[in-house]
């Protein structure tokens, strides 16, 4: 699983309590981080205006109040945080995380791709 391999890779994978559960059933490890609204610490308004995080990925859940989903994703936009809120993106994503044969590809200007 790529998520696994994030870890295994030297990435610190924060998680809000639901997506910590979850992970951690499928025997991934995370830290536990609250949401925004609340008293309780960690949580993920602190660790956005500290920038410990370098970039979040944050998919809306049926259950999520979107008050709350606004807020987190406000905060990363405000603090500069690059931000995914699409499964498929997230997944490509990791897949270019953790895809060895990708880990050497050296970046490249935009105009190498298109033709002028």
């Amino acid at each position: 699983m790529k998520k696994r391999q994030l870890v295994t890779n030297g990435w610190t994978v924060y998680a809000t309590p639901g997506t910590h559960d979850f992970l951690k059933g499928h025997d991934i490890a995370t830290k536990r981080v609250y949401k925004v609204q609340g008293k309780q610490t960690p949580n993920l308004a602190d660790l956005i205006r500290s920038h410990k995080l370098d970039l979040m990925v944050s998919i809306p859940s049926r259950q999520e109040k979107s008050d709350e989903a606004y807020l987190m994703r406000r905060l990363a936009i405000d603090n500069h945080i690059p931000l995914f809120t699409n499964a498929e993106t997230g997944r490509l994503l990791l897949r270019c995380l953790t895809d060895p044969s990708l880990v050497d590809l050296q970046p490249k200007h935009w105009r190498e791709y298109v033709p002028r």
